[in-house]
């Protein structure tokens, strides 16, 4: 009895040990699965939470009067220089800790596309109006989180959305000019993309795969989509048609329609239109020569609107006509919580010995709360 009770012990431990390893490995696939999406973010202004617990633990005031302060999160903000320098120190974070670094920029896509036979001007937005603030892209920039660009491996692979977004249809971007469509889990998509975009369309109206799949549109260079007047000013044109046949033109077409795969998470894409960070660079390097962005350069006016420009308008105008390389995001997908670890780490090593106004900050992974979604 006493070698059956000791068996029965032995074969009860081994059980749980494997219920244990088997959890365990289903709580590093979740882990993964999550992580590998939500990246560590590093945007142009930063967070620096030194300040935050001094102000948990000030006492109560007795006095009788109020006083005008800044608030704590205005002077928590942290304006981040992202130099070469520092790209380059991101660049070298060890391949095996993340494969995939993305750079976000500001850089404006001038593209059109023809609709019943006549080209007009469209954009890639979830927006609703023109003149609307793009919150969804503001949210992006400092979180990672609900933006249009995904990452491509640093060794030129399409690691991350092969990883993260289940193909429904068409294929997996391969070119710079190929660009996807996201769709949420019940199939909808943004309808404000597909309006942006010059499609005819209403509420809850239904699309096969093969309407959408080899969709256009035409990526228009600077000095095609601009003209300069005698004032020495530029505005957009409005002979899209010249600008479909001009020699630097670009077509870029929809290639596939994918769905984030995990359970665990909503995928760090937005509903609608998706591309991948070296279309991006690609416009800058097509577009730092153009006339518009010379022009802006030497000149401290809006050379659209000739409104004066402060020091900090004039690099943000910049950056929107393609004249300005220094990212407004990093995102960095770390693949597990050792590597984020890590990865925080290698960051804060950055800056020892400087400065606080040469400090980066605010690198943090992002967490989304699915409870409230």
């Amino acid at each position: 009895m006493t070698m059956f009770a000791s068996s029965i012990g032995i074969i009860g431990i081994a059980v749980v040990l494997a219920l244990s390893n088997g959890f365990q490995r289903q709580i590093d696939q979740t882990q993964k699965e999550t992580l590998s999406q939500f990246p560590v973010t590093i945007s142009q202004v930063g967070q620096d939470g030194s300040g935050q617990e001094q102000n948990l633990k000030q006492e109560f005031s007795k006095s009788n009067s109020v006083t005008a302060a800044t608030s704590a999160a205005e002077k928590a903000q942290h304006e981040n220089k992202l130099t070469s320098n520092y790209l380059d120190y991101v660049d070298k974070i060890s391949p095996s800790l993340t494969k995939n670094i993305s750079k976000t920029y500001a850089t404006g896509l001038n593209l059109i596309r023809s609709v019943n036979g006549k080209y007009q001007a469209v954009k890639f937005s979830n927006t609703k109006q023109s003149g609307q603030t793009d919150f969804a892209t503001l949210m992006a920039q400092t979180t990672g989180v609900g933006g249009s660009v995904y990452p491509i491996d640093r060794n030129g692979g399409q690691s991350f959305l092969k990883s993260n977004y289940k193909l429904l249809s068409g294929a997996y971007p391969d070119k710079p000019t190929d660009v996807v469509m996201v769709v949420n889990r019940d199939n909808s998509i943004n309808i404000n993309a597909l309006r942006n975009l010059g499609i005819s369309v209403k509420e809850n109206k239904k699309f096969t795969f093969d309407q959408l799949i080899g969709t256009t549109m035409q990526l228009v260079s600077n000095d095609d989509f601009y003209q300069s007047l005698p004032t020495g000013n530029f505005l957009p044109g409005n002979d899209y048609q010249k600008m479909s046949q001009a020699n630097k033109t670009k077509t870029l077409k929809v290639v596939g329609i994918l769905r984030v795969q995990s359970k665990n998470s909503d995928g760090i894409l937005a509903s609608g239109i998706a591309y991948s960070d070296r279309l991006t660079k690609q416009v800058m390097e097509d577009n730092r020569d153009s006339a518009i962005v010379k022009a802006q350069k030497n000149s401290n006016r809006n050379v659209m609107t000739n409104q004066e420009l402060s020091a900090e308008a004039k690099p943000q105008m910049l950056a929107m006509i393609g004249g300005n390389a220094v990212p407004t995001s990093i995102q960095i997908y770390p693949s597990s919580f050792k590597d984020k670890d890590q990865i925080l780490s290698y960051l804060d090593k950055y800056n020892k010995g400087k400065s606080k106004v040469n400090k980066v900050v605010g690198a943090a992974p992002c967490q989304v709360d699915k409870s409230n979604n």
